[in-house]
């Protein structure tokens, strides 16, 4: 193969977390040395992280939130201004953008005054959002319809920006991957069982930022007819985030305190024995009322790899994360019986989570290796 020296502009980038944010750590070191570079923002912790991470990162100032008001523009121009000079030092030929904004802005600036050809990554919630504001619902097509390839997730994410007028030969679809050899079964997990006490319980276990489209919500409903029938079900909520309190007062009217623990944040490297502990992983993600979907969800391909079972809502990107019947259960995520169903069913009949589980980490093992994606990445352009 021959590689292109890459820029990587990106907003989000470890020490942050997220499945987006574990993509572009994957792929890009993969990169032969000195063939990618990073340019994002300072975030807590970063200085830690580059130093030991073997591809050059640049951080600018934090670049606020991502929209077209004016009063970002300041910071865009940074952006684009520390971008050009990298590209002129470095060599660079080609440029990744890690969303449309604003890191595509600044690719689609490059390309209009250096003739500098720029690759789009598409995940779908931010579609979704920025096609209901204005402006931006105006210029996210352009940046689109001008990118040299589009990097998409899923099919959903792909036909959302089919109905926008991109040319199908512009769109790639390459899911996000797993490191089988870290997310793997037969982890020992009992300091963990011990530190929560959960001893001797069944866990549904859910790890994800707390936000509406997550699902946590309608998972808490479900727990008392789970209870019923499994009485020592217990759910374990691994993450933080703006529905933290809402979830925690629905848990308390619903008297579920001894039956589902919140652990907030937790270090990516505890991450595979926190999945090793459960019996059943789901995420019952849905589409709220502000649009907002999950694109695709890692965590069902992670969980998958650690050889359990995956329960996922049938919207956005989840469908092509799961093989429904096969390495889990797509449902309708706002049905608090068919969830309820679908968790009772699995951990009455363990044979048969059991084999989905293991179908679910040979599929995660022969379709989602990190090497495997990075070179198909790297290909394009």
């Amino acid at each position: 193969m021959i590689f292109k020296k890459t820029l990587l502009i990106t907003k989000y980038f470890p020490p942050m977390i997220g499945g987006s944010i574990r993509w572009y750590e994957e792929v890009y070191k993969r990169y032969p040395s000195g063939y990618a570079f990073v340019l994002t923002q300072k975030t807590e912790g970063w200085e830690e992280f580059d130093a030991k991470y073997p591809v050059s990162v640049v951080r600018t100032t934090p670049w606020g939130h991502s929209s077209l008001h004016h009063r970002y523009a300041k910071i865009y121009w940074e952006i684009y201004r520390r971008a050009k000079f990298l590209i002129q030092r470095e060599g660079l030929v080609l440029v990744h953008c890690d969303i449309v904004l604003p890191a595509g802005l600044i690719g689609y600036f490059l390309k209009l005054t250096c003739h500098f050809p720029y690759i789009l990554y598409a995940h779908g919630e931010e579609i979704t959002l920025y096609r209901q504001l204005k402006p931006e619902k105006y210029i996210i097509p352009l940046i689109y319809k001008k990118a040299k390839a589009i990097i998409v997730n899923s099919r959903f994410t792909r036909q959302l920006l089919l109905e926008m007028g991109v040319s199908p030969s512009q769109i790639h679809l390459i899911h996000p991957g797993v490191d089988t050899n870290y997310f793997r079964p037969n982890l020992d997990s009992t300091f963990l069982r011990e530190k929560h006490d959960l001893k001797d319980k069944k866990i549904v276990l859910t790890i994800s930022r707390l936000q509406e489209r997550k699902g946590q919500d309608f998972v808490i409903q479900a727990m008392p007819k789970v209870l019923k029938q499994i009485p020592n079900a217990h759910y374990l909520i691994v993450g933080d985030g703006e529905e933290h309190s809402r979830l925690e007062k629905m848990v308390r009217e619903l008297n579920l305190e001894k039956h589902v623990t919140f652990t907030g944040f937790v270090d990516e490297d505890v991450l595979p024995y926190y999945y090793n502990l459960a019996d059943v992983f789901i995420l019952a993600n849905r589409e709220t009322e502000t649009k907002d979907i999950e694109g695709f969800g890692m965590v069902f391909i992670e969980a998958n790899a650690c050889g359990k079972p995956v329960i996922g809502g049938r919207t956005g990107g989840a469908v092509d994360a799961i093989i429904d019947g096969v390495t889990g259960f797509l449902i309708d995520p706002t049905n608090v019986n068919a969830i309820s169903q679908k968790i009772v069913f699995l951990l009455t009949h363990p044979h048969k989570a059991e084999e989905m589980g293991k179908q679910g980490r040979e599929r995660a093992v022969r379709e989602f290796q990190w090497d495997n994606i990075a070179k198909r990445i790297q290909g394009l352009g």
